[in-house]
């Protein structure tokens, strides 16, 4: 992303342009690029193995109420698996941090998220576009392949609503926000089944180790679009957690010092996203 723009009324407001010395202001890397690259890498290791089309279902415990593995599908065929360790880096609704009955507290943030994806209009500038639309943020970010993602923030729970609402009328919001997407618009985004509907939460869990089972990125902290943190996050955990194994088993003192250290990242994060939310009108006025 070269640039950082606000756009008002239709027109450029303000710029942000990058250091030099970083010349940008953000990088899309899309999923399956990175876990490629991730896997690739992985093969060099002779224990490496990779289900695919499996998710966890259950975990094991022995007689002592230690994990010692997950009962998983395969193509709707039960299989385990037996594991020293158990990481559950799956997600927000992350079975793993369920089956393992720790808690995680919830924080709503007021709104929730259109996604919408369109190609980008011949020139386009790789950026990240902002509007403020009925109080609300409307981004662009460029994608590659020539892609444009729209995340549209809107009303908590006001979806139902607004799709009883015309749909050119809604649309027309994002032509006026940012002009030169009209024909690109009308062409790729003709009925709400373009775009995908995002619940916007948050989450928080004091407990990220449980004897055997340890918890990473989204499983653990579950942040929201603004910033593009999570992923980012998410990799840090697995850095950290990495260097926390010697010889296949887990550094018991270096786990508690660097999940006491993540903690504190993480929640700097956090007040940040949510001071960014606040503040987002706030970069449409002008300061004497």
């Amino acid at each position: 992303m070269e640039v950082i723009e606000y756009w008002k009324d239709g027109k450029l407001f303000k710029s942000i342009q990058p250091e030099k010395e970083n010349g940008h202001l953000g990088i899309h890397v899309p999923q399956a690029h990175l876990l490629s690259v991730i896997i690739e890498e992985a093969k060099k290791y002779d224990n490496f193995s990779l289900l695919t089309s499996t998710k966890v279902v259950d975990l094991l415990e022995d007689e002592n109420g230690q994990f010692i593995g997950i009962k998983g599908k395969k193509h709707g065929k039960e299989i385990v698996i037996y594991s020293s360790y158990i990481i559950g880096a799956d997600g927000r609704y992350s079975i793993v941090r369920k089956k393992a009955g720790i808690e995680t507290s919830i924080r709503k943030h007021g709104y929730d998220l259109l996604w919408a994806k369109v190609p980008a209009p011949e020139g386009w500038q790789p950026s990240i576009k902002m509007a403020d639309v009925d109080g609300y943020q409307l981004a662009l970010f460029t994608q590659t392949n020539g892609y444009v993602q729209i995340g549209w923030n809107i009303e908590q729970g006001s979806f139902s609503k607004i799709r009883k609402s015309p749909f050119q009328i809604f649309v027309q919001k994002l032509v006026q926000a940012f002009p030169e997407l009209e024909e690109t618009v009308k062409k790729h985004i003709t009925s709400w089944d373009d775009f995908v509907l995002l619940d916007v939460h948050s989450n928080f869990t004091e407990v990220w180790k449980k004897n055997n089972v340890l918890l990473i990125g989204d499983a653990c902290h579950t942040m929201t679009p603004t910033g593009a943190f999570g992923l980012n996050s998410a990799l840090v955990d697995a850095d950290r957690l990495a260097e926390c194994f010697e010889q296949g088993d887990i550094n018991e003192l270096k786990l508690i010092q660097c999940e006491q250290k993540r903690k504190e990242e993480v929640k700097k994060l956090f007040r940040l996203q949510i001071e960014k939310e606040k503040n987002f009108s706030e970069q449409f006025i002008i300061l004497n």
